[in-house]
């Protein structure tokens, strides 16, 4: 692990105990009503939002109203909206005419609320700090929640402002490892941020910009213990001071209104509100509808995990199975595994803010390419035996219940069989059983008994390549990962690794943003397949 200098520690106590805080709320007419209209759509269409037509529609515009919440984003940007994403939009409401006629009219209000946002070109945020910031430094920077509009800020920032040198635009991982900035740049409210951006700051000025119609609520307690409670200035103008509040142990906490009366009173929405949720079972569905539908599928349980740039996978919750992970905070010299940039950890130990590598070109597991180039000539013997043995077993299981198979390979010897162990077996992710007595119970089930020695043997090949594979894919991607921009990483959340072997594909690591809190039983073969979760249902 790398930790933090004293210096750099004594600055970040430095930074915390001079900071000022500002906040800054502004209005755009356009912008509000058509929030306004969208919120009271959505109440208006009533038990009908749950509709599978009404659905997609929703989940588009609640994006849109997030991603320009959320950044400084412009109206018209084409990656969030463009002319043909409006006239798609068009073409679908029109179903709604005959089938949600007392909708159709509002519908369409707000696809033309949302053209003319697309028209216009404005972009609120950036206006205001362009107005705001009188220099340039090296040492500002735009803090961004979601790291997948990065680049999308990036290239709007270098169109607004005329300075020579790019203002960095950052995510809020790569605070982590910063040093202390001058002035640092937020949008949205500020609840949508970790609290140590605002107790334990890294910026001697840390400027808010939020629109007035979006409540905003933060109690501010220092980690520091500082000395300038006395020299603290907290100033709150206006009925906001309801809605926002700091606690004392930064040196100045001011708010500032931009405009004097809000466009449409009484109309206010929630950081919650304006949120995306995470609809684990809806995106389960989705992917598992593509499940082989032979009910004696190999099916395991495994948890869904969200993944940077709107992606997915599955990973199984098993006890055994594991996943390569990127420590960007790893030692790059260390030998040991633990300690390494490079690990492979249980798939169950998984935690939000991990990048896991993921094969992203050439299909399927990346171990096994590699694993079969090593066994050579033995390669297609092998792998055929055990697809021959795997499938025998789990034919058995369609004529008897896991209960009843495991008391038939009991009877036969087993030593240590149960359902668990039996969907292990026959699981393409597990190669044999570890203990022979089990192995051989199963060889007399199917009717290969004398062939067991034979089996054996060569299941016992496939397991060694496998573990030479995996030691040599981490050799590979160490190499890599030492001469690779990890900051690239850090602050885009993907990032792809060529390995030097052609078969084994192109592996790519993916932060990972939310795992399920439930388990999903999905067919093995599901396992480790990325897919998109930002497809919408539109039938353009």
């Amino acid at each position: 692990m790398n930790y933090n200098s004293i210096n750099v520690a004594n600055k970040i106590y430095t930074c915390s105990s001079e900071t000022k805080i500002i906040y800054h709320s502004i209005s755009n007419p356009r912008f509000e009503e058509f929030c306004y209209k969208f919120k009271n759509f959505e109440i208006g269409l009533g038990e009908y939002k749950s509709e599978d037509y009404w659905k997609p529609f929703i989940k588009w515009f609640k994006r849109y109203r997030y991603d320009m919440c959320s950044a400084p984003i412009s109206f018209s940007n084409k990656t969030i909206c463009n002319v043909e994403t409006i006239a798609k939009l068009k073409n679908y409401i029109k179903k709604s005419i005959l089938t949600f006629p007392d909708h159709f009219e509002h519908a369409n209000e707000l696809v033309c609320l949302l053209e003319g946002l697309n028209n216009t070109f404005e972009n609120p945020y950036l206006k205001f700090y362009r107005n705001f910031l009188n220099e340039f430094n090296s040492r500002i920077a735009f803090l961004i929640k979601e790291s997948r509009l990065i680049t999308v800020v990036e290239n709007e920032v270098k169109y607004c402002f005329s300075y020579n040198e790019q203002i960095p635009v950052i995510g809020i991982r790569e605070m982590i490892n910063n040093d202390c900035f001058k002035k640092l740049l937020l949008v949205g409210p500020t609840q949508w941020y970790p609290k140590y951006i605002f107790n334990s700051p890294r910026a001697y000025e840390i400027i808010i910009l939020n629109y007035d119609w979006i409540r905003n609520f933060y109690s501010v307690t220092p980690s520091f213990i500082c000395n300038s409670d006395e020299n603290v200035e907290n100033i709150i103008n206006g009925d906001l001071k309801k809605q926002f509040h700091f606690s004392s142990g930064v040196n100045q906490i001011k708010q500032m209104t931009v405009s004097n009366e809000k466009n449409i009173k009484d109309f206010y929405v929630t950081p919650d509100e304006l949120e995306l949720e995470i609809n684990w079972n809806e995106i389960s569905s989705k992917q598992t509808s593509k499940n082989d539908s032979d009910s004696y599928n190999v099916f395991v349980d495994a948890r869904l995990c969200l993944l940077q740039n709107d992606r997915a996978v599955y990973l199984e919750d098993g006890e055994n199975s594991k996943i390569i992970i990127i420590d960007i905070d790893g030692d790059d010299e260390s030998e040991d595994e633990d300690s390494s940039k490079v690990k492979r950890i249980l798939a169950s130990n998984i935690q939000q803010g991990m990048f896991i590598l993921l094969r992203t070109e050439g299909g399927g597991d990346y171990i096994i390419p590699i694993a079969n180039k090593l066994m050579g000539s033995n390669a297609e013997l092998a792998r055929q035996y055990q697809k021959q043995w795997k499938q025998l077993l789990l034919n058995e299981l369609k004529s008897k219940t896991f209960f009843e198979l495991s008391i038939s390979l009991l009877e036969l010897g087993a030593k240590l069989v149960n359902e668990i162990n039996l969907r292990n077996w026959t699981s393409e992710k597990n190669i044999k059983p570890s203990n022979l007595e089990d192995f051989k119970a199963i060889m007399k089930l199917i009717n290969l008994e004398e062939l067991t020695e034979e089996y054996w043997r060569y299941s016992r090949l496939i397991e060694i390549a496998h573990r030479k594979a995996g030691f040599k894919i981490r050799q590979m991607l160490l190499k890599q990962v030492l001469t690779s921009n990890l900051k690239e990483l850090e602050k885009n959340g993907i990032l792809e690794f060529k390995l030097q072997d052609n078969e084994g594909g192109s592996l790519t690591a993916f932060r990972v943003l939310s795992i399920s809190p439930d388990k999903y039983n999905i067919a093995i073969n599901h396992v480790g397949e990325i897919f998109n979760v930002n497809e919408t249902d539109f039938n353009f």
